[in-house]
């Protein structure tokens, strides 16, 4: 539609009406209205018809536009006929006319449509109709309510004061306790149009300000301001009661010092820029600082010449043409950008500017870490990204559709392609930021999973952990775990020691050997990172203490997030706040979990890329460059093996692994029940397994009654107990009856005793002794013995263990005496015998075999030499 051929466009009554010239301003004296024929006060237009006053003037207008055509009325054509200042007549339709063509305006203009209602507020000329075009777009706010706080704070500004004084009294009314309203009053109470400060102070003696300190402390500085009208003012309000009445309307004939067209500032970058960098939130400055640490200068330029002045321009956020963009610094770019991200209504209207496809790929690369190649994007999209690749094989290649500058570039060479490729992704610093303001993926929304299919094995723990814990943190703090001496691991031999000893009910019983011993190696990584000797478990409430407790960093301190991905090595520096972070994050996702059954283990992985704040999960690569993987990664398409963890590799071989792996931990500790299959992985395997890790079979995930009970959303939980356990200690013998499962009991004794029927154990001093290295270990069995066997102790055993405190080390080492072999010789042998001198220092043994003191031994030899016999080597 062309405005131009409207009826509105060729009134000539409005032609003279917009003319500046034609006004003749109000004064003291009355004035005779030549249409009305009343005596007016005020300004009055003159015409073919005479003098007009305001009132009829505005009384035709209002007739005009109200009779015109609105159907094919944009917001596009609406910018176009209020572009100049003086299209007074388009302002008037608008404004009178803003509900109608508010609803037939498709909803992605509706920004657009509020940001040209607010800057009415600010439509100054010498024109006295302006005043006018004021009050209605005042009144239309009004409609619109808190509906219009958000621009209003949006672009607050001090300039055209008209403009401000309007946008404090909106927001005074809508939302008096916003803090950008505070700023605003700072701003009011000193500013030099007097108009402005008395104004300012008929907003805050309507305003309750119990809560507001400062709307008080503002009338307190205006009962001091230097003109005498505010100050009276002021005094009057200050400690009165508070009113609620409704603000005032400025009054249509009320004398106003008009700023001249020449003087309406535009908005540019800058002003935006000032405008915006008044956020001083903490999500704000990191913001700022993520976009400026990720995107260059040249690039920013280029976006915002591209895409979003272009974009700004067109919801009338700047009415200055930026012609020397290079001009503007880095921070203010990024500020900018910044806030249009953050804030809802500007990022959905930046959003919808993008083109659908590139809108695509952006989500891709936010929720799903996503990587693009260029050369397939290329042919996919039937478009130009990259300026020619020839000859640039040590430089990235320019990317000359600005949209893609929207992502980072990294170039590689391909093994399989034999060339290099450039690839599009999004850092995680963007990545992290973009989640905040992009509608959660449907794949993210946890559902479920109504059932699961029959042939997958199902693990419940049916309290095996619960019951079982004591005995293996015992076990453990006896010695019986091996950790190998280069990967801190639990040695196999252990493990299936562990196995057989407890009789686990595993995850993989009956498969091939690398996936046997899963549950213990599991639970004894877990658990060796706990102090046992500091624990006291004497019922369930004090085994959901110590399982909370790794949740809430209180214990564990050791177990790092990546404890149990079994197929990476390597350093991994343990950032305490980040280790404390995950915990609380995997705790409350425990608790989302009881509103679901079965949940699909995929699902759950979007979930926490998507959904979860937690800055480990979206920057593992950044703690992650001292791993490596335990075993070479077969890649199959070029045959090519590999140790190292490459950046794009991060999602597949680090972060779905771990999540995995916390849910396998869970199954262990007996918080979840599980659904799993052998273990296969099509896209990335070890070398000689048809799988990357062992945990790769897992489909299906639920959070049973004892986990609702351990996170603390069920107060009780019916734990089966073992049987009461009774000791007896034989009064004459030494023997031990057992009474009940004694779980506990029964591993001690059988590493103390031997086991003699199914409830009689015998102990000898080959059974107690038989694991002892050292004193020491033979005192901490004692201890042990008496601690948790019984404290109290019949004569026959309190004789036993003093017979055997005072048997250890009977034999004494004598550092001062040589043992010797006499070689065959009768005469040797009984010069030994019989000599009286050689009788007094040689100490006779078995076998041919003699034992001389350290200080005899020259006297020996000097004896001997005296019957022929020579030795030089004592």
């Amino acid at each position: 539609m062309d405005y131009k051929r409207t009826d509105l466009h060729f009134n000539p009554y409005i032609d003279a009406y917009e003319n500046a010239d034609n006004w003749e301003q109000a004064g003291n004296k009355l004035k005779t209205c030549d249409v009305s024929k009343h005596e007016v006060m005020g300004a009055v237009c003159h015409t073919e018809l005479g003098a007009e006053c305001f009132q009829c003037v505005v009384t035709t207008i209002e007739n005009s536009v109200k009779t015109s055509q609105i159907e094919g009325i944009t917001l596009a054509i609406l910018r176009q006929a209020m572009s100049s200042p003086k299209s007074i007549r388009w302002r008037f339709f608008f404004t009178i006319r803003f509900k109608e063509i508010y609803e037939l305006e498709k909803e992605s203009q509706y920004f657009g449509l509020k940001v040209l209602l607010m800057e009415q507020l600010g439509y100054v000329t010498p024109n006295p109709l302006s005043n006018k075009i004021r009050e209605i777009a005042y009144e239309q706010c009004i409609t619109l309510g808190d509906e219009m706080t958000s621009i209003l704070t949006k672009l607050y500004r001090q300039h055209p004061w008209q403009l401000m004084i309007n946008i404090i009294q909106l927001v005074g009314r809508f939302s008096p306790a916003d803090d950008r309203f505070q700023k605003m009053l700072d701003d009011a109470v000193v500013h030099p149009e007097v108009e402005v400060r008395l104004r300012t102070i008929h907003v805050l003696k309507d305003i309750d300000s119990t809560h507001m300190p400062w709307v008080r402390n503002a009338l307190v500085k205006l009962c001091f301001d230097s003109n005498r009208t505010v100050s009276n003012m002021a005094k009057k309000y200050v400690d009165s009661p508070v009113r609620k009445n409704e603000p005032a309307v400025a009054n249509t004939n009320q004398q106003i010092s008009f700023i001249g067209d020449h003087e309406v500032i535009g908005i540019g970058l800058q002003e935006l820029y000032d405008d915006f960098r008044l956020n001083n939130t903490k999500e704000f400055a990191d913001a700022v600082y993520g976009f400026s640490e990720i995107y260059t200068h040249n690039n920013l330029k280029t976006i915002f010449a591209s895409i979003i002045i272009p974009l700004l321009t067109d919801q009338g956020l700047m009415t200055r043409s930026e012609k020397n963009i290079h001009s503007i610094k880095k921070k203010q770019l990024t500020t900018i950008l910044t806030h249009i991200v953050l804030d809802k209504e500007l990022f959905s209207l930046f959003w919808e500017s993008i083109p659908a496809d590139i809108r695509d790929l952006i989500e891709s690369a936010v929720w799903y870490d996503a990587r693009h190649y260029a050369d397939e994007l290329e042919k996919k999209l039937k478009l130009r990204i990259m300026a020619s690749e020839s000859k640039q094989y040590f430089r990235n290649p320019e990317v000359i559709n600005p949209y893609f500058l929207l992502f980072q570039t990294e170039r590689f060479y391909e093994h399989g392609y034999f060339g290099y490729k450039t690839v599009f992704y999004l850092a995680s610093t963007v990545r992290i930021i973009l989640k905040r303001v992009l509608p959660l993926p449907a794949a993210a929304q946890l559902k479920t999973v109504e059932s699961i299919p029959a042939e997958l094995a199902v693990y419940s723990d049916d309290n095996q952990f619960a019951h079982q814990v004591l005995v293996f943190l015992e076990y453990i703090r006896q010695g019986g775990i091996q950790i190998t001496k280069t990967a801190e691991r639990v040695t196999k031999a252990s493990l299936k020691k562990w196995d057989a000893y407890f009789r686990i009910s595993d995850f993989y019983p009956q498969v091939d050997r690398s996936l046997q011993n899963m549950y213990s190696n599991i639970v004894t990584q877990f658990l060796l990172a706990f102090r046992p000797e500091h624990v006291k478990l004497t019922g369930i409430n004090d085994i959901k203490k110590l399982i909370l407790s790794y949740f809430e960093y209180t214990n564990f301190r050791s177990f790092d997030f990546i404890a149990i991905l079994f197929h990476v090595k390597g350093y991994f520096y343990s950032n305490p706040g980040i280790e404390q972070t995950v915990r609380k994050t995997l705790l409350t996702f425990l608790k989302r979990m009881a509103e679901y059954s079965w949940l699909d283990i995929e699902n759950i992985i979007m979930s926490f890329m998507c959904n979860e704040k937690n800055e480990i999960i979206a920057q593992i690569g950044t703690i992650s460059h001292g791993l490596q993987l335990s075993k070479p990664l077969e890649n199959r398409n070029d045959f090519y093996y590999r140790y190292d963890i490459s950046t794009s590799m991060y999602n597949d071989i680090l972060f779905r692994p771990m999540i995995k792996s916390w849910f396998f931990l869970f199954a262990a500790l007996g918080l979840v029940d599980i659904a799993y299959e052998e273990p296969c992985n099509e896209n990335h395997r070890i070398m000689e397994q048809p799988y990357l890790t062992v945990y790769d079979g897992l489909k299906y995930v639920r959070l049973n009654e004892f986990g609702k009970y351990i996170v603390g959303l069920n107060d009780n939980y019916k734990f089966e107990s073992d049987d009461e356990t009774q000791i007896t200690l034989d009064q004459k013998r030494l023997m031990i009856t057992v009474e009940g499962s004694a779980r506990l009991e029964r591993m001690i004794l059988d590493r103390f005793a031997d086991k003699i029927g199914e409830n009689y154990y015998k102990i000898s001093y080959q059974s107690f002794l038989q694991d002892c290295l050292s004193v020491n270990d033979i005192k901490n069995k004692i201890s042990i013995f008496k601690d948790k066997i019984s404290a109290v102790l019949p004569n026959v055993w309190k004789e036993f263990f003093d017979e055997i405190d005072g048997k250890i080390n009977p034999l004494e080492q004598k550092s001062n005496l040589r043992v010797f072999k006499i070689k065959p010789s009768k005469e040797l042998v009984s010069l030994i015998a019989r000599d009286e001198v050689l009788k007094k220092y040689i100490l006779k043994v078995e076998d041919y075999h003699i034992a001389i003191e350290d200080r005899n031994l020259s006297k020996v030899k000097k004896r001997l030499q005296e019957f022929g016999f020579f030795i030089d080597k004592l």
